[in-house]
């Protein structure tokens, strides 16, 4: 019977689902929105967590990301 109980809730936005697997699917609007900040340190981005979730565990390749922000980051030559 379908009784429109709602278990799984989103801990940043308070959403309800009623199955754990929309509540990753919805996960990805919030690690999106985290991913697009270029601040974070590689440990930040390994450590984060939504809903339980790592970025990884969502289909984030963090090593991936991380390389590509970090891509012109540094001393360049006009800072000598």
């Amino acid at each position: 019977t379908h009784t429109g109980e709602k278990p799984f809730g989103c801990e940043v936005c308070l959403s309800r689902f009623n199955q754990k697997s929309s509540l990753k699917t919805h996960s990805n609007i919030h690690a999106k929105a985290f991913m697009r900040v270029r601040s974070h340190t590689k440990d930040a981005i390994e450590k984060y967590r939504v809903n339980g979730n790592s970025l990884e565990s969502l289909g984030y390749p963090v090593q991936a990301y991380f390389t590509v922000h970090m891509i012109g980051v540094g001393p360049t030559a006009d800072d000598s």
